[in-house]
This record gives structure tokens, C-alpha cells and sequence, in this order.
């Protein structure tokens, strides 16, 4: 070990140690579980940068010994995260560690939204991975328009779940056994949480924090990463932007077929 990894590891667990983030067994309102907790983050193009990146920032703070986050995509590659309004061939790219049939054993699944959701609802490939690393996982997790694909994949049935308010109807489309809850900022059903839009992400990865390794530890890792927590998930205060990008849906599934059919 280098002596700046040295370091970077003590600091790492100074701060676990100040954040109370220690194993279940010390924490009476934590899961029972033995770290480190393994979390795969499932990537696509098209993926919304915030929703893969503002859950992995709570996640890497909690350092190593607690926490390693593995990225998976169809195959190992550079992968395009974007938004709505940036053009997919300018969009920065992250290199997926592993693919669907080389992914390490899982703890946790999380499955972002974004723009790519309108062409990978389709992909047969993805729902099944999906599928089934969802019925080995102690949790899966998804943000935004990423609920869509879990509800695609039949996580959702018979489940409450939530999703990004600006395409709540387009979401909910794709899960007609679910129980679609309109005002949460994130849902939690027990083996599945979705969180509401983008940011919302965020609040619901302190979430899985705090199931595992307890409330103190979430509050304390918000508080070191200076991040206002919303600890209720039923106070949304998005909820007002319901449906509100739908007149705009064929538009935009429109502008992903091209850019898909030009191989971008």
C-alpha cells in the first residue's frame, strides 16, 4: 500500500468512526449485516448523470470496509450519461467495471433514470438481469424513470413505488400491478425502494444507509458531506410538477430513436 493510501484509509476510517458508521450489530435500529455491503449500479447510455452519481458520493463516503459500489452495463465500456437537454455524442463518459454476466455477487441493486429509460424499457437483455439479480439482492433500489424498468421487469407487482414526477404517468404505464404513490420523495416496500426524481436519489441512498447501518450513521454522513437530508419520504415538495414533461414525451422518445438508430 502507498503511503498516500495509507492515509486516505485512515482518514476513511476517522470518519466512519466519527459518523457512527459501524456494523449492525452496534447500531440497534440497522439490519443485521456484515459489511462490506456490496452495491452494483446498473449502467446504460442515456443514464441521468445525478441518479448514478448522487447515490454513489453517500456511498463512497461511507469508505470501503462499509460500502464497495460495483458499475455493470451490457458489456465493459465507456458508457454516455446525459440529460434531457444535452446532446448524447458531447455526453461524458463512465467505464463500466463489469457486464451482466461477469457482475459480482450483490447486496443491493440501484438502476438510475434518465433520458435512456425510453429506449431501455425494451431492452430484454437489461429487464432480465434485472429480473434476476432482483431475486437475489437483499434490496433493490431505483431512481427517477428508473422504477419504469423495475416495473417493466415485474419488480413492482403488487408493491407501492414512486418515480420522477415530470413523467409520473409515463412510468406508471409500465406497472399496472403497482400501487403508484404520486407525493413520496422515495418509497420504501420493504426489499424495494424508488425514489421520485434526479435529487431524490440522493435521499433515498442515505436511506439504504440507515437501513443497514443505522439513522445515526445516514445523518452523520449527510452532515460530513453537507447535504441537507430529507428524512420523511413522504414530504415531496415536487410533487406539484406532476405529469408536468408528458406533452413532450413523443418528442423526446422520437429524438432517442434517432440518436440510437445513428449508433450515438
Amino acid at each position: 500500500m502507498t503511503k498516500l493510501a495509507s492515509v486516505l484509509t485512515a482518514v476513511v476510517g476517522l470518519a466512519a468512526v466519527t459518523a457512527g458508521l459501524m456494523p449492525a450489530a452496534a447500531q440497534p435500529d440497522a439490519a443485521r449485516y456484515d459489511p462490506p455491503l456490496d452495491i452494483g449500479v446498473v449502467l446504460y447510455d442515456g443514464a441521468e448523470p445525478l441518479d448514478v452519481f448522487g447515490p454513489i458520493e453517500m456511498w463512497l463516503n461511507a469508505g470501503p470496509g462499509l460500502i464497495r459500489v460495483h458499475l455493470i452495463a451490457d458489456s465493459v465500456r465507456p458508457v454516455a450519461l446525459t440529460t434531457t437537454s444535452y446532446p448524447a455524442e458531447m455526453a461524458p463518459k463512465v467505464e463500466a467495471q463489469y457486464s451482466y454476466d461477469d457482475a459480482p455477487p450483490l447486496d443491493v441493486i440501484m438502476v438510475p433514470g434518465g433520458i435512456g429509460t425510453l429506449r431501455e424499457v425494451e431492452n430484454q437483455r437489461l429487464l432480465d438481469f434485472v429480473a434476476e439479480r432482483a431475486a437475489e439482492v437483499q434490496l433493490t433500489t431505483s431512481v427517477c424513470t428508473g422504477s419504469a424498468i423495475l416495473a417493466k421487469a415485474g419488480v413492482l407487482d403488487g408493491l407501492p413505488a414512486t418515480g420522477n414526477k415530470a413523467f409520473f404517468s409515463y412510468i406508471a404505464g409500465f406497472g399496472p400491478e403497482t400501487e403508484w404513490v404520486e407525493e413520496a420523495r422515495w418509497v420504501d416496500a420493504g426489499h424495494v425502494m424508488t425514489s421520485s426524481g434526479v435529487s431524490a436519489g440522493i435521499d433515498m441512498s442515505l436511506a439504504v444507509v440507515a437501513r443497514f447501518f443505522g439513522r445515526d450513521a445516514a445523518r452523520m454522513l449527510a452532515q460530513a458531506t453537507e447535504y441537507e437530508w430529507n428524512e420523511d419520504a413522504g414530504r415531496d415538495p415536487f410533487v406539484g410538477n406532476l405529469d408536468s414533461a408528458m406533452p413532450y414525451l413523443e418528442r423526446l422518445e422520437a429524438a432517442v430513436e434517432e440518436s440510437s438508430g445513428s449508433g450515438s
